[in-house]
């Protein structure tokens, strides 16, 4: 067997965990594994790639997409270096205590929706026994990352739409949503009953070093504003809880962040990590917000 053959032989196996729990973007028909390829029975399919993820939006065209290699690149060196560890903490305190709510016998499965580079799932999967993660993201370069940078049993990386979600109505236990755009029709759909929906917003503060250093009036907050009452809107019954914190940081992670921000994304070329007006110290200022999903009183 030649070594391409041995690397799809591999992500075959990897990805035969998921026979029959994704469903077409395009008719929403079960998807079966066969050969190297999901398929459903009105033919659309899907190639594995080799590399270790399933591509379940083909025909999205990326080129223009601001969220690229360099900045997913950027956000990888911001979590290595261990700036959001307090997040992740919490996050895994919040999956395991959901977790021993479920019968013993079954495996709790997440849906890291907006997962970027994967810092959150594969980490999530490795500290979580027998949990099952999707990484899903629109963003090519951010799941190829993942898929390059996680090989792990129990994580799969998907490139898909979180306006049309490759799953069944109530096939996931959590679904995550990190400082990325949201659609709660498409995430009330596919949890369980009584599933747990994470999101992470910004607070007031968050990253407020970067937008001093790009003279971001304070009024630009106000798509973070709409995104907290939107949420309030559709989960009433809420719980919130905030994470702040302030790390000193190098040149180097002060550029990372400039980069990695969508904050940057209408200003003029970046600048160089040795700019020694760089900031030096970074706020962290999130609020995580949890709802469980068709409770009783949502039926």
């Amino acid at each position: 067997m030649s070594a391409a053959a041995g690397k799809i032989a591999a992500v075959h196996n990897h990805f035969a965990a998921l026979h029959n729990k994704l469903i077409c973007p395009i008719c929403h028909q079960p998807l079966q594994l066969t050969a190297n390829s999901f398929k459903c029975v009105l033919g659309h399919c899907f190639d594995l790639s080799a590399q270790n993820y399933l591509n379940l939006a083909p025909q999205r065209n990326q080129i223009t997409n601001k969220y690229n290699a360099a900045l997913f690149n950027a956000r990888r060196q911001v979590f290595a270096a261990g700036l959001y560890s307090p997040l992740l903490q919490k996050l895994l305190n919040i999956c395991t205590d959901y977790q021993h709510t479920m019968s013993a016998e079954r495996t709790l499965s997440i849906l890291d929706a907006g997962c970027g580079e994967g810092y959150f799932a594969a980490n999530l999967q490795q500290q979580i026994q027998s949990a099952e993660v999707l990484a899903l993201d629109l963003a090519r370069s951010a799941l190829q990352m993942a898929a390059k940078t996680y090989r792990q049993s129990g994580l799969y990386c998907l490139i898909a739409d979180l306006a049309n979600l490759p799953l069944p109505d109530d096939s996931m236990d959590v679904i995550l949503n990190l400082l990325s755009p949201a659609n709660y029709h498409e995430f009330k759909r596919v949890l369980k009953p009584g599933g747990l929906l994470i999101k992470v917003i910004p607070g007031s503060q968050y990253l407020a070093e970067v937008r001093d250093y790009l003279n971001i009036p304070a009024q630009a907050a106000l798509e973070e504003q709409q995104a907290a009452k939107l949420w309030q809107q559709t989960f009433p019954q809420a719980q919130e809880t905030s994470v702040t914190y302030q790390q000193m940081i190098t040149p180097d992670l002060a550029a990372a962040f400039l980069q990695m921000s969508p904050l940057s994304f209408n200003h003029s070329p970046l600048t160089q990590a040795n700019d020694n007006k760089l900031f030096t110290k970074i706020t962290i200022d999130l609020k995580i917000l949890t709802a469980y999903v068709k409770t009783q009183t949502e039926k």
